[in-house]
């Protein structure tokens, strides 16, 4: 192997894995342009939670269906997974809607 080759192999192996832990773990189920409350939905458990963007330009990104990350454990919410955006103000049950 060349030196070159060596190289972009251990690039793609730290690249790779990197992928795969940052894969949304939530999707976009409602937008309420009024108030800018997101609801969202945990693919794994179908546990639905909502979320209020804090600026007006996060909220004009987001579709119903867009991915979002969230860590539940901290109680936050990133848009591109990378930068926490906003705080979890409600989480559900499993199976039952956010209050």
């Amino acid at each position: 192997m060349t030196r070159t080759s060596i190289l972009a192999f251990l690039l793609l192996a730290m690249i790779a894995p990197l992928g795969a832990v940052n894969a949304p773990c939530c999707y976009v189920t409602a937008i309420d342009s009024r108030t800018g409350l997101v609801t969202a939905k945990e693919n794994a458990s179908s546990r639905a939670f909502q979320f209020k963007p804090t600026n007006a330009k996060q909220i004009r990104d987001l579709r119903v269906g867009s991915p979002v990350y969230a860590n539940f454990a901290k109680s936050q919410v990133s848009l591109d997974g990378h930068v926490a955006c906003c705080n979890i103000l409600n989480l559900a049950t499993p199976g039952i809607p956010p209050s």
